[in-house]
C-alpha cells in the first residue's frame, strides 16, 4: 500500500512542478523605432524570450534580440 502511495506522491508532485508560472507579465522596451513589448520567462528560459509586438521599423530578429538581450539584463540584475 505505502508503495502506491509513493508512486502517488510523485505523480502528484511532478503535475505541480508542470504546472508552475515561467512567464511574467509583458514588459515594455524602449527602442529609438519605438516600443517593443516582451514576453520574457524565468531568468533559466532567456532563449524563449520573445516580442509580443514590436513597431514596423523593426523586423522579427530584431524585436528577438530586444527581449532576450532584455531578459539578459534582468537576470545579471542591472
Amino acid at each position: 500500500m505505502s508503495y502506491k502511495f509513493a508512486l502517488l506522491a510523485v505523480a502528484v508532485g511532478s503535475l505541480t512542478a508542470c504546472s508552475q508560472q515561467y512567464e511574467t507579465p509583458p514588459v515594455e522596451v524602449a527602442t529609438p523605432d519605438g516600443p517593443v513589448t516582451c514576453q520574457l520567462y524565468s531568468p533559466d528560459l532567456v532563449m524563449w524570450d520573445k516580442p509580443l509586438s514590436y513597431p514596423e521599423a523593426l523586423d522579427e530578429a530584431e524585436a528577438v534580440s530586444i527581449c532576450r538581450q532584455e531578459g539578459l539584463r534582468r537576470k545579471s540584475g542591472a
